[in-house]
């Protein structure tokens, strides 16, 4: 077993994790994930990467110059946090189960929901200036 040494890090790797990498289609998931941190984060994109990843901003730089590859649970991170649609759409690719094609049919009617939601709010925000306007105030 291997000694620790007492100065060593809370954030140190104490465990091993899998990393992505080793096959080609998980070399694919992590350039999706590379570029769209890019194209999400035109200025520090490490430090974004990190925050959304549980991971330091040095193993982003890493995994963005190409050096190391990230582990499962910092791709599951990325895919919870804010931008893990975007993360998961890239991943996905030109991939077309059915299950993608239904959840993106529900996240579009999802969308159009929220846009019929905010017309709907603007909608009678207009309809009152008229009255008050109606009404001479």
């Amino acid at each position: 077993m291997r000694a620790m040494s007492a100065t060593a890090g809370e954030k140190a790797n104490h465990t091993t994790e899998a990393c992505f990498g080793s096959k080609r289609s998980m070399v694919r998931a992590v350039d999706a994930v590379i570029a769209v941190g890019r194209a999400l984060f035109k200025s520090k994109t490490a430090a974004n990467l990190a925050a959304r990843a549980d991971v330091s901003t040095r193993a982003c730089e890493y995994w963005l110059a190409r050096k190391t590859d990230m582990s499962a649970d910092a791709l599951a991170n990325l895919l919870r946090s804010d931008v893990g649609f975007e993360i998961l759409e890239r991943i996905m690719g030109n991939a077309r189960p059915v299950w993608w094609k239904q959840f993106r049919a529900a996240k579009a009617i999802g969308a159009a929901r929220q846009e019929q939601a905010e017309l709907k709010r603007r909608t009678a925000e207009q309809d009152e200036r008229i009255a008050q306007l109606e009404m001479g105030l």
